[in-house]
């Protein structure tokens, strides 16, 4: 079956008003007429046929054992219409085009690709046999949305399943993933520690946030598979002002290699309640003007200090919990013109002393508050 094109062979029965409608009713045809490729035939320019439920039609003359593919002996029918936009090849399209509703767009996998509005709580699982099996899959997903505003919020979860194991770094830089609470099946998720192999400021943490970004929510126990290995290797860790994370109460990270929760350079962790206790040096540690909420936290256990705050850094430790700690110089330090609150803590067991200095003294290390 041959048909004429427009602007190809000008045919006077066919204008620009009712190619569509013809073309549309080719293409049923010629579906209908059951015309398959059969590659010995031989095509002449425009005849057609049908290849996998979709119609071609042949752009040259003696056209024989060319299995049909958009290419060059091949076109699709509806590649004859100009001026149209059609539902499968790239095409570029000009001026401004305006919906009546919004446009379903998939999740964005390159630059310059449009991201999908997210109205709904999204839960996203992770493990073996799922369709992410790492965190970091995970959040490559749900990165790709934007939640809406409303009242009650827009929330993802990332839910590790039973018997997940964390073998990876999940580094976040100068994006906000404060939408998204990772939470687990287990009562608690094993970390292995050899998996910390990328640098993150000369760093290996677990979960690292700088450049101003939001670290997802911690809403999982984590240990490490061997407690208190040093490697400059902490569960969670920001950097630079306006990074920030929040660990929610009784989560966190037990047995890290030096810091549990650690921040520096003028980052902010919440971290009230959260469990970092066994850490190889520190619980709780802030640096260089940082700040962390960690009232209630457990930090019992630490190789040198369980809370520990350098230079001009603030810690909220009121009610904290620093027990049964056996090594190192103090179970609460200040250096450099810190200050901690220290309030109502509990420090039952061990035999290091509790305060790094007097109570309530001002000195050059700075202040502990009680």
């Amino acid at each position: 079956m041959a048909i004429p094109a427009i602007n190809v062979l000008g045919n006077p029965n066919v204008t620009e008003g009712n190619f569509q409608v013809a073309i549309e009713d080719l293409r049923k045809s010629v579906i209908g007429s059951g015309k398959a490729y059969d590659s010995s035939n031989t095509y002449s320019q425009y005849d057609t046929c049908v290849s996998g439920g979709i119609v071609y039609y042949s752009k040259i003359d003696s056209n024989t054992g060319n299995t049909p593919i958009v290419g060059v002996n091949w076109g699709l029918i509806g590649d004859l219409i100009t001026g149209v936009v059609h539902n499968v090849g790239n095409e570029t399209i000009a001026g401004t085009k305006t919906f009546s509703t919004s446009p379903i767009v998939p999740t964005p996998t390159t630059d310059f690709q449009s991201v999908p509005l997210r109205s709904t709580n999204i839960t996203v699982n992770v493990g073996a046999g799922q369709t992410y099996t790492t965190i970091n899959q995970a959040l490559e997903y749900l990165s790709g949305f934007y939640p809406m505003y409303k009242k009650s919020g827009v929330t993802a979860t990332i839910n590790l399943k039973a018997g997940f194991v964390m073998a990876e770094q999940v580094l976040v830089s100068g994006i906000d993933l404060g939408w998204i609470t990772i939470v687990g099946e287990d009562a608690e998720t094993i970390i292995t520690h050899t998996a910390l192999t990328t640098a993150f400021i000369g760093e290996y943490p677990v979960f690292g946030v700088d450049k101003g970004g939001t670290s997802p929510v911690i809403g999982q126990l984590f240990r490490f598979n061997v407690e208190k290995v040093g490697g400059n290797k902490h569960g969670l860790m920001t950097f630079g002002a306006g990074s920030s994370a929040e660990v929610l109460p009784t989560k966190g990270f037990i047995g890290a290699g030096v810091y549990g929760i650690f921040a520096l350079n003028g980052s902010t962790i919440k971290a009230n309640d959260a469990n970092c206790s066994n850490a190889g040096t520190s619980g709780i540690a802030a640096w260089s003007g940082s700040t962390i909420n960690a009232g209630g936290a457990n930090c019992s256990n630490a190789g040198t200090s369980g809370i520990a705050a350098w230079s001009g850094s603030t810690i909220n430790a009121y009610q904290a919990i620093i027990n049964n700690q056996i090594t190192g110089t103090s179970r609460i330090r200040v250096i450099d013109g810190s200050h901690i609150e220290a309030f109502g803590i509990n420090t039952t067991g061990g035999t290091v002393p509790v305060f790094s200095q007097a109570v309530n003294t001002l000195t050059q290390n700075g202040i502990i508050y009680q």
